[in-house]
């Protein structure tokens, strides 16, 4: 009974992880590279490189050896771990052939730039080219990605001499070439020499890139380059795994056309989009929008609305109730408007609610993502606290959900106002265990006394909801705040079934601690408490009681207690199960007697 009801705690996820490296350990038989490559796509990274630390095949298999390596790059760039990615880098076996070394440093450092890694990517090439131990189609592609390398840095002046140096040694007319040739003007402000180099590149990425060098250049209005993003994004392919990219892309072209046009209404849209996905690293582009620029069209939007009714500043009324009335046919105004106020909004209360209405629009547009991007814009709430409470409660569900629990437990801290009618109690109650999932154990502990210590008594109910959170401290190991928690609520629950069980739980912390005396009396007293030791719950307590002083060394009693077990029994295999447990202990007594280690 007690495993069932411990089964509905946060250890079921221990368990499962527990098999799922059960079955992957297992699959020795299993291609290497189809076990990294699902683990890695699943999330589990940190148990994918482990894997590939203990099963990489040796530097002999060469081919092998570097379709590992290039599995192991594609985490470090997941996670983000340039430090790692590095330094593996500088562990190259020597004795990998040349030939392998360079496509090894070479993968390697295109997997920096396509993350914004620069300056550490120009060291590893420098040495590719002074080493003189590449052929020339390889020194031409490191010479490339030198220039695509000051790029990143925006070391502008650097990036052109390197391109003029290239152009006359190679004079080199493909297709690539002029993309990083185009991407180069445009960034060093040749706006109309841009566009026409890249106006030879037929990617969607880089048509992109036209129309912007075009808008900059006044070569089309902002209507032609806005028609011409629409184009783009009707035809781009959706199954392209580049596609977000190019969709970022597109809407950050329509937001700075937009506003070039004075289109404030088309710029909401476009930053709407661009913000309602995480947004991908794109270091090429020269176009970069934030949050704050999203925040300032929503004003300048919702002003323009409001002026085209003459509504007056200071009358929120009048203007709210024009805000409802564009709601069906006009969202964007509608919302703008809502920001508009609540930003404006010198009434805290009235600030609150408004801040959480305009939440709620975009919440109801499918657009709670932009919401979080929105507020968690540090330009307009420097520390999380600045956030009004409504859209902190309103994050933490959001959150919860998505299963992002150190956010929701950030919006979470000493944010001490309820929500959606819950009381105080329920509120800490969420606090304390996001707070616990989060890893925050002492905030989590903190609050949790808040709940128990002013009552003079618990009900079952309430009791039975904060030992779920004890349970969650147990599964992290931290038994000697677990244990002062139980003793705690024991003393403030009448139901003596529930003081059974938490005698059993108090077992089992001390079990965990070393304590097996203790544990072992717990145990038992949860098994006589009701006076009834042998029904289900007191075998189980019985049994965990026989384990703890066979732990302890004291294998008499024990013995005694599997035997009184083995008496009642009626199940055939718990009764082997105890047999071979009384087994293991006569030869654990018989290995005393004789003196055995």
């Amino acid at each position: 009974m007690a495993e069932q009801v411990r089964s509905a705690t946060s250890r079921l996820g221990l368990g499962l992880l527990f098999f799922a490296w059960s079955v992957c350990a297992a699959a020795d038989n299993e291609d290497l590279f189809a076990r990294i490559e699902r683990l890695n796509k699943s999330g589990a990274t940190q148990l994918a490189l482990r894997i590939l630390d203990s099963e990489q095949p040796p530097v002999e298999q060469i081919e092998d050896w570097l379709r590992a390596e290039q599995l192991r790059f594609a985490i470090y760039r997941k996670q983000e771990a340039w430090d790692a990615l590095t330094g593996r880098l500088d562990r190259i076996p020597a004795e990998l052939p040349l030939i392998y070394q360079h496509r090894v440093v070479t993968h390697a450092v295109e997997s920096l730039l396509q993350s914004g890694v620069g300056t550490a990517s120009r060291k590893y090439l420098r040495d590719l080219i002074w080493r003189g131990s590449g052929d020339s189609l390889q020194v031409a592609h490191w010479r490339r990605l030198v220039i695509r390398s000051y790029l990143v840095n925006d070391l502008l002046v650097d990036a052109r001499i390197a391109m003029a140096r290239y152009q006359k040694e190679y004079a080199p007319t493909d297709q690539d070439w002029s993309y990083l040739y185009g991407l180069t003007l445009l960034k060093s402000g040749a706006f109309e020499q841009a566009a026409a180099r890249l106006s030879l590149v037929q990617t969607d990425g880089a048509r992109i890139l036209m129309w912007l060098a075009r808008l900059r250049a006044g070569i089309d209005d902002p209507g032609e380059v806005i028609k011409q993003a629409e184009a783009l994004y009707e035809k781009v392919n959706k199954n392209d795994e580049q596609q977000p990219n190019v969709l970022q892309r597109i809407w950050s072209l329509q937001a700075e056309a937009a506003a070039a046009a004075g289109n404030m209404g088309l710029r909401v849209k476009a930053l709407e989009r661009l913000f309602s996905r995480p947004l991908r690293a794109d270091v090429e582009f020269p176009l970069e929008f934030m949050p704050a620029h999203l925040w300032q069209a929503y004003e300048e939007l919702g002003a323009d609305a409001g002026n085209r009714q003459n509504l007056l500043v200071g009358d929120t009324e009048s203007w709210l109730r024009h805000a409802a009335e564009l709601r069906s046919e006009h969202v964007y105004d509608a919302r703008a408007m809502y920001a508009l106020l609540a930003l404006r909004s010198r009434n805290i209360e009235q600030m609150d609610r408004l801040h959480g209405d305009f939440y709620d629009l975009l919440r109801g547009a499918d657009l709670e993502f932009v919401g979080i991007s929105l507020y968690k814009d540090p330009s307009r709430f420097s520390k999380i606290d600045q956030i009004p409470p409504s859209v902190r409660h309103r994050i933490v569900n959001y959150a919860v959900q998505k299963r992002d629990l150190g956010l929701a437990a950030a919006m979470a801290r000493d944010l001490t106002t309820t929500y959606a009618g819950q009381s105080p109690d329920e509120w800490k109650l969420v606090r304390a265990r996001l707070a616990i999932y989060a890893g925050e154990l002492s905030a989590g502990k903190a609050l949790l006394y808040e709940l128990i210590r002013p009552q003079a008594s618990l009900q079952e109910d309430k009791a039975d909801r904060i030992l779920q959170l004890v349970f969650d401290l147990q599964s992290v190991g931290q038994h000697a705040q677990a244990l002062e928690l139980f003793q705690l609520i024991l003393e403030r629950v009448r139901s003596e079934n529930l003081q059974r069980e938490i005698h059993f739980w108090i077992g089992e912390s001390l079990k965990d601690l070393g304590e097996y005396e203790r544990a072992a009396e717990s145990f038992i007293r949860s098994a006589f408490y009701a006076g009834d030791d042998l029904d289900m719950w007191g075998q189980t307590a019985r049994y965990h009681a026989a384990e703890a002083l066979a732990e302890g060394g004291m294998l008499e009693d024990a013995q005694e207690m599997y035997d009184d077990l083995l008496k009642v029994t009626t199940d055939p295999a718990r009764a082997m199960s105890l047999e071979r447990k009384i087994q293991d202990l006569w030869l654990r007594k018989q290995g005393l007697e004789r003196g055995d280690n």
